[in-house]
């Protein structure tokens, strides 16, 4: 049970971060293209695209956790 809630905790924690990472991206990308600097704009989309793989990361890391545990008898 502890086990449980502490990779709930974990995922939240990590779903706020990537959320932070896709808002921010978007807003250096936007930015960056409003100034020219297409360098900065790169950034900005690799900073969003991250979080949205983070983001998926942190949706199916609890239900693959939970699915090894009980495959190895837990």
């Amino acid at each position: 049970q502890l086990l449980q809630q502490m990779i709930d905790w974990l995922s939240q924690v990590a779903l706020w971060g990537s959320l932070a990472s896709i808002l921010l991206g978007a807003a250096i990308y936007g930015l960056a293209q409003q100034s020219g600097n297409y360098a900065g704009g790169y950034r900005g989309k690799q900073l969003a695209l991250a979080g949205v793989i983070g983001a998926c990361l942190a949706g199916v890391a609890p239900t693959a956790i939970n699915m090894f545990f009980q495959a190895a008898g837990g």
